[in-house]
């Protein structure tokens, strides 16, 4: 799948683009190296395009600081663009970071399984 991701992204595939971003997240050893820095730039490129899931993974990265300086309000603006459009995970993670107030978050990395869930699964 990870050659196929690659293809359709290379083509501006958003969902493409995303999933890939799962991969370098993660990494696939013997397949692909793990890199934070690609890992937002893959996301970012679909959250650009206004597709809700990168928006939310882009705020994500930037709250956590995967391949970004972490910045809650780059993350807040993210969460709320995919929030506007639906996102259910979007709208719980500004509600729960509201009710934190200005405490830190304690959010941990995405795992492999997570993004198989989320749709990207290795074929």
């Amino acid at each position: 799948s990870i050659a196929w991701y690659s293809k359709a992204a290379e083509r501006g595939d958003p969902e493409a683009e995303l999933c890939l971003s799962g991969w370098y997240l993660t990494g696939c050893e013997g397949i692909l190296k793990q890199s934070d820095s690609e890992a937002y730039l893959w996301a970012r490129k679909a959250a650009n395009k206004g597709w809700p899931r990168a928006e939310y993974a882009v705020g994500y990265y930037a709250e956590v600081g995967i391949g970004v300086q972490q910045d809650m309000e780059l993350a807040r603006r993210w969460y709320m663009r995919a929030a506007a459009q639906g996102n259910k995970r979007a709208m719980a993670r500004l509600t729960e970071l509201k009710r934190m107030g200005n405490r830190r978050p304690n959010a941990a990395r995405p795992t492999r399984q997570q993004a198989t869930d989320e749709g990207c699964v290795l074929m």
